[in-house]
């Protein structure tokens, strides 16, 4: 799973696995494999928001199910179906209010199995607003004066991807951004790709390694709660207050023409009685800039930081730059 949300208050939420019936393989830098009908890919924005939700995923159905199946759904703030996508029993989009017995939109395109789709939407919730649905970067589906709340409520605060089951499917690459943020995340973001790039070895380094080099110890490229993450099996650690450690990290192998944001992430966990508090680092340049500082628990918990532009020269991410970066983690109390 590769996912990231920019812009306005949607970069204030978080991304979960929803219901246990859900995605049955989940890993940063690789896609989303889904086999059931039930469950998904889920972000929870943590507050109400009013403003234009735009959002995209890539999508490779493996197998398709029979009649209309769903696969997108926006949630009001009590946790109520607002709208959503479906594939009909033609294998083309549909976008509803309510259930996908209220159709708003319906789109032309015959999907095709086994072929990727990268498919966006952005939604206004209100009861006379047009909607708009693409599929690799070209309009699927515009319906004005439609509406989009089946609730009374007319903001969302979740929206979750998922198969549309019974049948198998492959998601990978979300965004997420609304209408309140800055140029250019406050409106579709076309066809995009998310990169993880993992540690490769070390640059400054402080922390007590497991064993071998601290850069080995933190090279996992995988998602909390999966096989790809070793837990304790490696790990660097320190109690020294202030220790620092930093690592060069993989290149990016695309060219990308516009680089919409760099996030840092790091599972962490203490063992001490006491509160232990944690951040993540970015060096860009001559530039090092701080995470937002949490406290830590005898659990692993993932840390998330985003960094819209580059810190170094606070305009947009170059591949150049962020290729040079270094990335790490700070143990602060």
């Amino acid at each position: 799973m590769m996912g990231n949300a920019f812009g306005g208050t949607a970069g204030t939420g978080s991304w979960d696995l929803w219901t246990s019936g859900g995605p049955n393989t989940s890993s940063l830098g690789s896609r989303m494999n889904q086999s059931s009908a039930n469950g998904g890919w889920r972000w929870n924005l943590g507050t109400a928001n009013t403003n234009t939700c735009f959002t995209g995923a890539r999508l490779n159905f493996n197998t398709f199910g029979t009649g209309t199946r769903d696969f997108f759904q926006i949630w009001d703030s009590a946790g109520a179906v607002q709208c959503g996508m479906s594939l009909n029993s033609s294998s083309k989009l549909i976008f509803w209010r309510g259930t996908n017995a209220t159709i708003l939109g319906t789109g032309t395109t015959t999907l095709i199995g086994g072929v990727e789709y990268y498919i966006e939407v952005g939604i206004p919730l209100g009861n006379s607003v047009t909607i708009e649905v693409r599929i690799n970067g070209v309009t699927e589906i515009s319906a004005a004066a439609v509406d989009t709340t089946n609730t009374a409520n007319q903001n969302w605060q979740y929206f979750w991807w998922s198969c549309a089951g019974p049948q198998t499917c492959l998601y990978t690459d979300f965004y997420c951004c609304d209408s309140a943020g800055s140029a250019p995340h406050n409106t579709f973001l076309g066809v995009c790709r998310i990169e993880t790039l993992a540690v490769t070895t070390n640059n400054s380094v402080t922390w007590t390694p497991l064993s071998s080099t601290n850069a080995s110890q933190v090279d996992d490229t995988g998602t909390l709660g999966t096989s790809t993450i070793d837990s304790d099996t490696t790990y660097n650690k320190t109690s020294t207050i202030s220790n620092v450690d930093t690592f060069n990290h993989a290149a990016l192998t695309s060219n990308p023409t516009t680089i919409f944001g760099v996030k840092v992430q790091t599972i962490v966990r203490k063992e001490d009685v006491g509160n232990r508090t944690y951040r993540n680092k970015l060096i860009s340049g001559g530039t090092t800039a701080s995470g937002t500082t949490v406290q830590t628990y005898t659990g692993y918990m993932t840390q998330d930081d985003y960094y819209i532009t580059d810190p170094n020269t606070s305009a947009a991410w170059t591949a150049t730059n962020v290729n040079s970066s270094k990335i790490g983690y700070e143990l602060v109390s």
